[in-house]
């Protein structure tokens, strides 16, 4: 699996991406590869766990594809959204905005943002915790 993770063709990375049994560090190698796919496949994974989304997320503090995607990832863990909302890629605070665990007082700065398409994502997840019925 890890020599075919390698493989020069992305349809064979994408494929190892997408299988259940591959390793979480294959993984991560896969979720920075440069084929839009084969990032995808490996975010789909199901083996990408909290660990792994926190590994990706705190690898480093330069923006990349990699680390949007985690923010995106339903189990991108709170800190990491919080602790990463300052972000110099408008991309990555858009990614934090959309997310359905960001924090309030998150949103509500990210509101704020510089780039429309950010304060756009933060007040329409604003708007979908206040219509959400409380239970």
């Amino acid at each position: 699996m890890v020599k075919l993770a390698g493989d020069e063709d992305s349809w064979v990375r994408a494929c190892v991406a997408t299988n259940p049994h591959t390793l979480v560090d294959v993984l991560v190698e896969l979720v920075g590869d440069e084929d839009r796919d084969v990032r995808s496949a490996a975010t789909a994974n199901p083996n990408m766990t909290t660990r792994v989304i926190l590994e990706i997320c705190t690898k480093g503090s330069t923006p990349n594809f990699a680390r949007m995607l985690a923010f995106f990832h339903p189990k991108c863990p709170t800190v990491s959204l919080v602790t990463n909302f300052r972000s110099l890629a408008w991309e990555e605070r858009y990614a934090i905005a959309q997310n359905p665990k960001t924090p309030d007082r998150t949103l509500n700065r990210l509101a704020k943002d510089g780039n429309r398409w950010v304060r756009a994502a933060a007040n329409q997840n604003l708007a979908k915790l206040i219509a959400a019925p409380v239970t």
